[in-house]
């Protein structure tokens, strides 16, 4: 080998170098911008899940207050149903009286006269 020749692959060894060093250079860089893309979005997913989590929570609590409404409601419908049938019961029992009366009142109007003597 002449000096030309091992001058020529040592230039091409250090431009070989050099462009590797680049290339490191560039990887770490991608490297470290993915890290830290990596690290905010663990930050991120942390939120998401710690909200998630309370809406579960809100959504559990909003379940146990309509439970209660409309046990509520059940009762409350129970209890003026009872009501109403009350009502209506005791309306039944004015309504027969009234009847039993107007009864009595016409067999009495149609009798006097057969009772007076008249």
């Amino acid at each position: 080998m002449g000096s030309n020749e091992a001058q020529i692959i040592a230039s091409a060894l250090q431009d070989y170098q050099e462009e590797n060093r680049q290339q490191l250079s560039e990887l770490r860089k991608s490297t470290t911008a993915m890290a830290t893309a990596v690290a905010d979005l663990n930050t991120t997913i942390a939120r998401v899940e710690e909200r998630h989590a309370h809406q579960d929570d809100g959504m559990k609590r909003i379940g146990k207050q309509l439970d209660d409404h409309e046990n509520r409601l059940r009762k409350l419908e129970g209890s003026q149903a009872g009501a109403r049938m009350a009502f209506l019961g005791g309306w039944k029992v004015l309504v027969t009286i009234g009847g039993v009366m107007s009864l009595v009142a016409a067999i009495a109007s149609a009798a006097w006269p057969i009772i007076s003597g008249s």
